[in-house]
């Protein structure tokens, strides 16, 4: 399916009017536009990442290269990449992606709801027979982002036991001040490990 009938489809199952569409962005990739009352950004389907966030009243807040390649296999350089699931070069591969591979795969788009906080939008991406290549184990991973007066994002990774494996992630390259927290919970089957980052304009302690 073409790029353009990708995002209307897209559009017409997650758009909220007036708030929330999603339309072609830099390169031509998928972009959600968020136009909501508390806030305004942008969040490509490409790496789940956030590229823009400007708190109603409020001056763009994220950092963004003009040297980034819109295009697929590329990172985009700023705004909030997620590394996952290893930070830099891969200790024993040098040749695998550096920051891991999730910031430049394109991620599936869950939902996109207004609420009271702001526009929440949620999207996941699974592990696949690309991701085995770098690394050989089954996860699913859930980035959920909070635009509003704050912005918020919470990551959840779902470890399935058959194939347990370790960690290192988290976003690079945050300009704004950071709080994160983070704990462990089990259920059945899989492992469940959130973490969350807040960020305010032009506050940084954490509570």
């Amino acid at each position: 399916m073409e790029t353009k009938s990708v995002v209307e489809e897209l559009d017409r199952r997650f758009g909220i009017p007036g708030v929330a569409r999603i339309c072609e962005g830099n390169g031509g990739l998928p972009r959600i536009h968020i136009t909501g009352s508390r806030a305004e950004g942008e969040m490509y389907l490409h790496g789940a990442q956030v590229t823009s966030w400007k708190p109603a009243g409020n001056d763009e807040v994220l950092f963004l290269s003009t040297k980034s390649r819109w295009q697929e296999g590329q990172a985009i350089r700023g705004g909030i990449p997620i590394c996952f699931p290893w930070f830099r070069t891969k200790a024993d591969d040098p040749k695998a992606p550096a920051h891991g591979f999730v910031r430049t795969k394109s991620w599936q788009l869950e939902s996109i709801v207004e609420e009271e906080p702001g526009v929440l939008v949620s999207m996941s991406i699974e592990s696949d027979e690309q991701t085995r290549r770098w690394w050989p184990a089954d996860f699913r991973l859930v980035h959920r982002v909070v635009f509003g007066p704050e912005l918020t994002l919470e990551t959840r990774l779902h470890q399935y036991r058959q194939n347990p494996f370790a960690v290192r992630r988290g976003p690079a390259h945050i300009q704004p001040s950071r709080r994160c927290c983070e704990s462990a919970v089990e259920g059945s089957g899989y492992s469940t490990f959130p973490g969350q980052h807040r960020f305010e304009r032009g506050k940084g302690a954490a509570r």
